[in-house]
């Protein structure tokens, strides 16, 4: 990779003199309050009622943006200055460390699949080392089961037991499995894991409801992109709010305040 040097902007990002606003919280308390005991009051029953709901809807909604407007210039102050550190560091970190992790991926893949291909050698010959024990233990218990009856035809019935003891006895012992690598020493560790690609959602998502899977812990359900299907279904008819399986639909205004 090429290395490039270049001049950063000359601005002393470490020296932030930001203060925060002087804040009557009484002032603000006594405000909200005072609203609360308004709205409290209210009972829409008729239009005028409703005017009057109205009414102090703005008043809310303008209490809001006034406390969320005291912080502002505040945090706009430190935005600024954090943009301004993000855009240097995306600049002359960004690509040196998309690099890097571009470096970091390749290596360990090649590792991954040394040690995935090296367990799998290993368990094989383990494996056909394991058979061939097998197979030399059979034939050493039928030969042994053969000698007892020919002892037992010749009335050497104490001889043909121990031959049958003896026999029961031969067992090929499990053949260890070496590990693929040995970490020590390498400042690096092992662990097992899977990589996944869903390659029909459809298909996997009704294998996971059909064996009982714990669906909820694995899909998140968007409200936003469902609301937008919800809408286009024949559930909200004239004003009738039918049942959906699994949802609960209902009928809703969103009032908007305008000055």
């Amino acid at each position: 990779m090429a290395t490039k040097t270049t001049a950063s902007p000359k601005t002393d990002m470490l020296k932030l003199n930001i203060k925060p606003p002087t804040v009557d919280e009484r002032a603000l308390t006594k405000q909200g309050e005072d609203l609360k005991e308004k709205i409290d009051s209210i009972v829409i029953k008729d239009q005028t009622t409703y005017t009057t709901a109205s009414l102090e809807l703005g008043n809310i909604v303008r209490y809001k943006d006034y406390l969320e407007g005291i912080f502002g210039p505040a945090k706009k102050s430190l935005n600024d200055a954090i943009k301004n550190i993000r855009d240097e560091e995306k600049r002359i970190i960004g690509p040196r460390l998309t690099f890097a992790q571009g470096l970091e991926l390749s290596l360990r893949g090649k590792m991954s699949k040394y040690i995935v291909a090296e367990e799998d050698r290993k368990r094989k010959e383990a494996a056909r080392i394991q058979a061939e024990n097998d197979a030399k233990a059979e034939v050493e218990r039928k030969k042994l089961l053969k000698q007892a009856e020919k002892a037992e035809e010749k009335g050497k019935d104490a001889k043909a037991e121990v031959l049958r003891n003896a026999a029961e006895s031969i067992y090929s012992p499990p053949v260890e499995t070496k590990p693929a690598v040995n970490f020590t020493g390498t400042g690096t560790t092992g662990r097992d894991d899977i990589s996944i690609e869903i390659v029909d959602p459809r298909l996997f998502l009704k294998y996971l409801l059909d064996s009982g899977a714990p669906v909820i812990d694995m899909i998140e359900f968007k409200p936003a992109k469902i609301k937008a299907y919800v809408k286009n279904l024949p559930l909200l008819e004239g004003e009738t709010v039918q049942k959906a399986p699994g949802i609960k639909v209902e009928k809703t205004k969103i009032i908007n305040v305008y000055a």
